[in-house]
């Protein structure tokens, strides 16, 4: 048997608001093959990596794996967090006749769609309390869903906003003026 397997792995890097995308290529055989050096691919959507592998040759029907190659790409999430599936395509460019009967295979293709996981982007404040006296503390949680980011905080009393903090990470106890 002769297969091509893609390992992929992303890594998200939530302050930019992107996922890196690394496809790794392996060719997978249980039977004897002896093959030249070839060039193949992966593409990641439209955008296509090649690289060259060296002569293949093994003798032997045991299970044997080769590291072909590997590429990566960096994908950008929309403002919301999301990004839309992303198409993989490993060719593997045999260009051999095999087996008894000598077939001859051009290549051999995986291919699958992928899901990207959203990146959390937007933090939802809440309040310790619904209402407080002029003097009182209110705590405000930022329910921040990075570290990466830092909030302002304001309030409006209807003439226009004033900044009660600035930078705040996490949450923030707020002692409500005494005039407003």
């Amino acid at each position: 048997h002769y297969t091509v397997r893609v390992d992929w792995s992303i890594e998200q890097d939530i302050a930019k608001n992107q996922s890196t995308l690394t496809c790794k290529m392996y060719f997978v055989h249980d039977w004897a093959i002896n093959i030249g050096s070839r060039t193949h691919c992966i593409s990641i959507d439209s955008d296509r990596e090649s690289f060259t592998s060296s002569a293949i040759n093994e003798d032997t029907k045991a299970k044997h794996e080769h590291y072909i190659g590997s590429c990566s790409q960096v994908l950008t999430h929309n403002g919301d967090g999301t990004h839309r599936n992303v198409n993989i395509t490993a060719e593997f460019f045999l260009r051999a006749s095999l087996g008894s009967e000598e077939t001859y295979i051009e290549a051999i293709i995986a291919s699958k769609v992928i899901s990207i996981d959203t990146i959390p982007r937007i933090s939802k404040p809440s309040l310790s309390a619904s209402s407080g006296y002029m003097g009182s503390n209110l705590t405000i949680y930022t329910n921040s869903k990075s570290s990466a980011f830092n909030h302002f905080i304001y309030y409006d009393a209807g003439d226009g906003w004033e900044l009660v903090a600035p930078n705040i990470a996490n949450n923030y106890t707020w002692t409500i003026p005494m005039s407003l």
